[in-house]
């Protein structure tokens, strides 16, 4: 689960970067709409990502 908030938070960190940098700096209701937007299309991947991540993690350590 907090692979999952580590990704996600990534995920919220290069949406506003893009957002700010490219579209030059829109109003906070871009920011929420677009991030998500964002994070709700890429919610499968994420948990895929995460859950293999964490498995990972713990059969390298058990």
């Amino acid at each position: 689960m907090y692979v999952s908030y580590g990704f996600s938070t990534g995920i919220f960190l290069i949406t506003a970067f893009i957002l700010y940098h490219f579209f030059n700096d829109p109003s906070i209701e871009v920011y929420l709409i677009a991030i998500l937007a964002v994070a709700l299309l890429l919610f499968p991947i994420n948990f895929r990502f995460s859950r293999i991540v964490f498995l990972y993690i713990i059969w390298k350590t058990s």
